[in-house]
């Protein structure tokens, strides 16, 4: 997907599915699966960061999407 691809998506999507939470849903090449709330998406390096629980950077990445807000502030 590219960046002008999920700015359209997020644009259109209706009132309803413009709030709550998100997670994501990672699969990985043998057959795992976690689920996590620690998503940053990085505009700059047009890069997704999802972090799993318990891993060293979870809680950072978690909050850095304070940093990236403030970017478009």
């Amino acid at each position: 997907m590219r960046k002008e691809e999920l700015i359209k998506l997020i644009e259109s999507l209706p009132c309803e599915d413009k709030s709550g939470d998100i997670k994501a849903e990672v699969f990985d090449a043998n057959g795992g699966k976690f689920e996590t709330d620690s998503i940053r998406l990085d505009m700059d390096g047009g890069r997704l960061i999802v972090c799993q629980i318990n891993s060293p950077c979870y809680d950072t990445n978690k909050k850095n999407w304070e940093t990236e807000l403030s970017y478009v502030k």
